[in-house]
């Protein structure tokens, strides 16, 4: 497949491994910290060769939590002239992250919350995409992860011109103590899976 040739900086493989690395440091981390640490990690590895907009960067927030071009939408038409500024419009990555949040207290929340952030990568017209999220089991529901990447898949699939799959990176959610879900970034608490451009399997990354 294109994207595990040696040398793609979007390769799926590489940024779950770079992220892994990441955010398995973190020591027992808020939602907030690792949303926060999620973002760092895409500008740190992005914003000396493209334009990486996100919240707490040189350049806001725009559609996603991250997206990483090669323009700046905010400077698509020069001043005097009216004349278009760049001359390719390239979506390198669209990144979502879904980790529960207040309004997000049980399985469904969690998973409504996630399923609607990923509508918003696939109504991108992105070269790659990237989904992380953490999900819920209900009582006595086993393989809940594989599930719920499945209902993921099921949407990708949805879409008839969906391409270069989808890299899914899950992190354990658990409700030991409030409402409030806690997410894991030990390393046993982060799984990957890649939806196929097909959109008809889904394979599990190993680090």
């Amino acid at each position: 497949m294109e994207d595990l040739e040696q040398g793609d900086l979007f390769a799926y493989k590489r940024i779950y491994e770079r992220l892994r690395d990441v955010l398995s440091q973190l020591e027992e981390p808020s939602t907030e910290e690792i949303t926060f640490a999620i973002k760092a990690f895409f500008r740190c590895e992005y914003e000396d060769q493209f334009v990486v907009l996100c919240s707490g960067g040189q350049h806001s927030e725009y559609m996603v939590d991250v997206l990483v071009t090669s323009f700046t939408p905010k400077s698509l038409i020069e001043k005097g002239t009216l004349a278009l500024s760049p001359n390719r419009f390239d979506v390198h990555l669209a990144v979502e992250s879904e980790l529960g949040g207040v309004s997000a207290s049980g399985p469904y929340g969690v998973m409504k919350n996630a399923a609607e952030d990923f509508l918003k990568l696939l109504l991108i017209n992105a070269r790659r995409r990237v989904m992380i999220m953490t999900s819920l089991a209900f009582r006595k529901e086993s393989e809940h992860v594989d599930a719920r990447v499945e209902t993921l898949r099921k949407m990708y699939a949805a879409f008839p011109n969906a391409c270069s799959g989808v890299l899914i990176v899950h992190l354990a959610g658990s409700r030991p103590r409030s409402t409030q879900v806690q997410t894991a970034t030990h390393l046993d608490a982060i799984r990957a899976f890649v939806v196929e451009e097909n959109g008809m399997s889904v394979s599990e990354l190993r680090p």
